[in-house]
This record gives C-alpha cells, sequence and structure tokens, in this order.
C-alpha cells in the first residue's frame, strides 16, 4: 500500500465518525495537513558528539502519516473487542490526530542530507503533544461541543503516557477509556515498528 493509498485508508476510519461536524472537521483537518504528513517520518535522526543516531520508530519518509493510520487500526480493534463502552467518535479522532504535532517538531525528510528528518526547536521547547493540541483546537474550538473537543485534545495530551510522564513527553496521565486505549494502541505500534515485519502476524 503506498502512502496516497494508506491516506485513504485514514479518510475511511474518519469516515465512521457519526457526528457530521466533527467527521468534516477531522477530515479538512487531515487534507490541509496531508502533504505534511506524507513528508515527516515518525521519528527524528540526529547526529550528537559526531555519532549519527537513526530515528527509532517509522523512520522513513511517510511514516508519520503510516503511523496515524496503523495507530488508529490498533485502537479501532482493541475498542471492538473490549466489554468497556467507548466512545469511537472520539476514540477515531484522537488516534488519527495523536502525533499531529510532529508536523511543526519534525522538519520534511530529506533525501540528500544525512540527517534526513531532523527536529526543529520545538521539539526541545514545546512537546509534539502540546502543539498537536493547538493544532486540534484551531479546527474544533466553538465547532463541536466543547466536551467533545476536550476528550480529543485529552488523547493528545496523554497518548506517551506509560509509567512516568516526565520521561515520556505527555502532558497528562490518560484518566478516559478511550485515551487509554490509544495510548496502549500507540505503543503497541511504536514496538512492533522495530521488529522485522516478516515476523509479525498481521
Amino acid at each position: 500500500m503506498n502512502l496516497e493509498e494508506k491516506f485513504e485508508k485514514l479518510i475511511e476510519y474518519v469516515e465512521n465518525i457519526t457526528d457530521n461536524e466533527l467527521r468534516e472537521l477531522v477530515k479538512k483537518l487531515l487534507i490541509d495537513k496531508k502533504q505534511d504528513l506524507m513528508n515527516r517520518a515518525g521519528s527524528p535522526d540526529r547526529i550528537e558528539n559526531g555519532i549519527y543516531y537513526k530515528g527509532n520508530h517509522h523512520f522513513f519518509k511517510g511514516g508519520l502519516l503510516c503511523h496515524l493510520l496503523e495507530t488508529t487500526e490498533y485502537a479501532v480493534n482493541i475498542a471492538k473487542t473490549s466489554n468497556k463502552e467507548t466512545n469511537m467518535d472520539v476514540l477515531i479522532c484522537g488516534a488519527c490526530l495523536h502525533d499531529i504535532g510532529k508536523i511543526i517538531t519534525y522538519q520534511e525528510w530529506n533525501d540528500e542530507n544525512q540527517v534526513k528528518n531532523p527536529a526543529t526547536i520545538y521539539a526541545s521547547k514545546v512537546q509534539h503533544s502540546y502543539l498537536g493540541m493547538k493544532i486540534v483546537s484551531e479546527y474544533l474550538n466553538k465547532k463541536v461541543k466543547e466536551e467533545i473537543e476536550l476528550e480529543i485534545l485529552h488523547i493528545i495530551a496523554s497518548h506517551m503516557s506509560r509509567n512516568d510522564i516526565t520521561t515520556c513527553g505527555a502532558l497528562v496521565t490518560p484518566v478516559t477509556i478511550e485515551a487509554k486505549i490509544v495510548s496502549e494502541a500507540d505503543n503497541i505500534d511504536c514496538l512492533l515498528c522495530n521488529y522485522d515485519k516478516k515476523y509479525i502476524m498481521r
């Protein structure tokens, strides 16, 4: 599946959102940011003290888009097999937008340079979770119910939380079932990306 097909697959998940206004706003956001998503990796590389460090997960052009799609797929499947009542509109929105802030914290992929997906100054000064919340709020604020916007922003704020938020980059710990599912789906996708895909049943 190429990047264009992966983007269309992500939009298919968004089409399952039942709230008409929310669905159209999220589609518009993704379409507006499409090129940014397709031109960034899921993690940055760097040179430190003369040593090159490759990006951690989804380190290839379009890796960010792939990570958003895969996290959404995992989150939806987890929710479907869970006996917990889940707001699928909120879950899908939070999953497909959880890393949207990386379009600001990472530079575009550049095949010509040794460092191909470097972090910007925003990565060290302001976490991508915060920037993602800012981007999403610009699209949703006062256009959808405040409580729905807050639930989606909470997913973005808490998605990297494991045991210690100070070392993981999350702004808060997840307190809703939707946020917990997306946090776990995100972690699963990052872990599986680091293994040889031919050994993984998917």
